[in-house]
This record gives structure tokens, C-alpha cells and sequence, in this order.
């Protein structure tokens, strides 16, 4: 067991899975940095509570802070056609629908979702209000619910433009470009932040300053990740490359818990101790031991039944005698398999078997 970090920041971006193969249609997303041609992707949730992944054509993050944990809830490649919502969001936009159901299962726990602008919008707000889920983010300025005037007014370097309606407050503010936030949990109060390039500080709206702390670790998990790719460029089957991506994923998050129950190794260390672990396992462990005998229903079969030994029977294709599977067991001095053939054989297990001692050996004992 571990513990997690009690509910708090649910953050909502985007993230990239890149799957080549037919589709009816190829279209390109343009991302920050990132330019795709989507094929099959999944919407995609993490935070410091349990992550969850959902079909939408794209994938998707749901981050809150640097180090954060996945957990697949539900995977299906259908380009986002097909995806079934939550029933109780039918009737909303596909970004609503879609927060609403990844989000349905933290509702009324207290989160803080912060979204993109992909996302956020007036009609997504009332509803989690009404969750009691709060939220804030980034905001397009041609989102239906918004004031006229937040569209038409120009506004000048520095100065801020804000609407209340409730709890909802709508900000317009100018840096390098016009900017538009939507929280339930800030007003209009600015703050100085500090650039971390150029040295200066300025005054930013206190939503900016922790919409930009927040979504700060977006990429921290696909950064680490993408140091250690599994996923292969040319594998063709799109199915292969979503479950080498998914276990990269669950890498991660071994790395995450050892970090949190007080781990000291970095990425790498952890990942080859992991390795040396797997291989460990499979070479030690009897049970994945590769051979004749593999623990199956065929064992409980040999191990009961009536069984005789009965002679070899000849064929154009078949000599008059067969290895004997006990006897390839054994190991020579020189650390070769022993090859012994035996004209008899059990016809319910269709294996050769020398009468004596093998056929008892073999009907008798489990662990050969």
C-alpha cells in the first residue's frame, strides 16, 4: 500500500501519441511544438489521484504538478467516433461531455480542475459549480456565453478587463497577446511574478500566475518519458504501439510511487534495476520455465486417467521410436540435454516414455 496526496489540483492538456494507419481522413492538430497526423488516439487523465484514459481522437492529460500517476481505466481506438459519454452529459458539447466524464467519478470531493481553452467554457463551469468542483483556465474569446464586450474591447499591455456573473469571473488581459481566463475561485487581483530568463518581474492576474504554476508539469511525465522511447516508429500494428505507450506508462509510475515512499535512484537506476528484476523472475521462476511440461490442464490430465504404455506404431513419416520426455529432462556432464528414444509411448498423452522407471515418473509427479 501507499498513500497518495489528498484531492486537490485536476489539470486538463494535451498530449501526443503519434499512430500511423488509414483513416478516412487525415487531419492535422497543430500543438505547441508538436504537429501530428492523427490517427487513432485516447484522451488520456492524470493527477495525484488515479488517471484515467478515454477515447476521443486525441490524447489527453490531466496533470497536477510534476510527478504524477496513471491509471488506464478504458482504452478504445476509434478516432472518437463512437465514444459513449456519461449518460447524464448527453445533451452538451463534445468538451463538456468529455471533462464531465472523465471527471464524473471526482465529483463533489472538492477538486480544483485547471483546463486548457480546448476546454473551458461558461456552460462547463455552471455544471461543476453544481459539483461542487471548482475550475479555471485559459478561455477562447468566441465561446458561446460570453459577453460582447469581452470579444470587441481592446485592451492595452497590462490592463486587465473582468465580468462577474455569480461565481463565475471572465478576464481579458493583455502581455504579448490578448488573453482570456475563466475561474470560480479568483477575482481581478494581480500579483509579481518573476521571469526565470530575463531576471524582471511583472504584474500578472493572480488566475495567470497559477494557471501558468499549475500547468507548469504538463510535460514533465512525456519529457521523462521520452528519454527512454518504446514505442517504435516503424511498428505498423497500431495496437502494439498503444500497449508498448501504455507500458511506459505503467513504468512511469512504478518510478513515481518508489520516488513517494522515499526512493533516492534516478530514472535510469530505477529502470535497470527493473529489468535485472524481470529477467530475474523469468529465469528463476519454475513456473514460466519453458518445456514439455508447461502447468496446464494437460498436467491435471496426466496425473489422472487410466494410462498404458503401448508400443510405437510405425508410419512412412514415423520410425518405430520416440524420445522419451523424462529422459530429456535430465542434464549430462556436459551440461547437455540427454536425447534417449523408447519404442513406447502413452497414446492418451501422445508422448514416448521408456516403461520403466519414466511412464510412473511421468503419470505421478507434477513438478517435473
Amino acid at each position: 500500500m501507499y498513500s497518495i496526496i489528498e484531492p486537490n489540483l485536476t489539470d486538463l492538456s494535451e498530449s501526443v501519441l503519434k499512430i500511423w494507419q488509414r483513416v478516412n481522413q487525415f487531419n492535422k492538430f497543430q500543438f505547441q511544438r508538436k504537429n501530428v497526423r492523427v490517427g487513432d488516439l485516447v484522451f488520456l487523465i492524470e493527477d495525484n489521484m488515479p488517471v484515467f484514459i478515454w477515447p476521443l481522437g486525441r490524447i489527453t492529460k490531466i496533470y497536477s504538478g510534476s510527478d504524477t500517476l496513471i491509471r488506464v481505466l478504458k482504452v478504445e481506438t476509434q478516432n472518437g467516433k463512437g465514444t459513449t459519454f456519461h449518460e447524464d452529459y448527453e445533451d452538451y458539447g463534445v468538451s463538456t461531455k468529455s471533462v464531465m466524464t472523465l471527471n464524473h467519478e471526482l465529483k463533489n470531493k472538492g477538486y480544483t480542475l485547471t483546463t486548457d481553452k480546448y476546454y473551458t467554457s461558461p456552460e462547463l463551469a455552471e455544471i461543476l459549480i453544481k459539483s461542487k468542483t471548482d475550475i479555471y483556465g485559459t478561455l477562447r474569446e468566441n465561446r458561446k456565453g460570453l459577453p460582447p464586450l469581452i470579444k470587441s474591447s481592446k485592451v492595452k499591455k497590462g490592463v486587465v478587463l473582468a465580468f462577474q456573473n455569480g461565481k463565475i469571473c471572465l478576464l481579458k488581459w493583455t502581455d504579448k497577446k490578448p488573453i482570456h481566463m475563466l475561474s470560480i475561485l479568483h477575482s481581478t487581483s494581480m500579483v509579481t511574478v518573476e521571469s526565470k530568463k530575463s531576471k524582471s518581474s511583472k504584474l500578472k492576474p493572480a488566475v495567470m500566475a497559477d494557471y501558468n504554476n499549475t500547468m507548469g508539469g504538463v510535460d514533465k511525465a512525456d519529457q521523462c518519458l521520452s528519454y527512454y522511447p518504446v514505442a517504435r516508429n516503424q511498428q505498423r500494428k497500431y495496437y502494439k504501439k498503444i500497449f508498448r505507450y501504455l507500458l511506459s506508462q505503467a513504468v512511469w509510475n512504478a518510478f513515481v510511487i518508489f520516488k513517494k515512499n522515499g526512493g533516492k535512484m534516478r530514472q535510469v537506476e530505477f529502470r535497470m534495476k527493473l529489468i535485472e528484476r524481470l529477467i530475474e523472475v523469468t529465469v528463476c521462476n519454475p513456473s514460466t520455465r519453458r518445456g514439455p511440461f508447461p502447468k496446464s490442464e494437460e498436467n491435471v490430465v496426466r496425473l489422472t486417467g487410466r494410462h498404458f504404455p503401448s508400443y510405437v506404431d510405425e508410419s512412412e513419416s514415423r520410425k518405430k521410436s520416440r524420445k522419451c520426455v523424462v529422459c530429456s529432462l535430465k542434464i549430462n556432464e556436459n551440461g547437455k540435454r540427454v536425447r534417449r528414444e523408447s519404442r513406447f509411448e502413452c497414446k492418451s498423452c501422445n508422448v514416448g516414455l521408456c516403461v520403466a522407471p519414466c511412464f510412473e515418473i511421468y503419470h505421478t509427479e507434477s513438478n517435473l
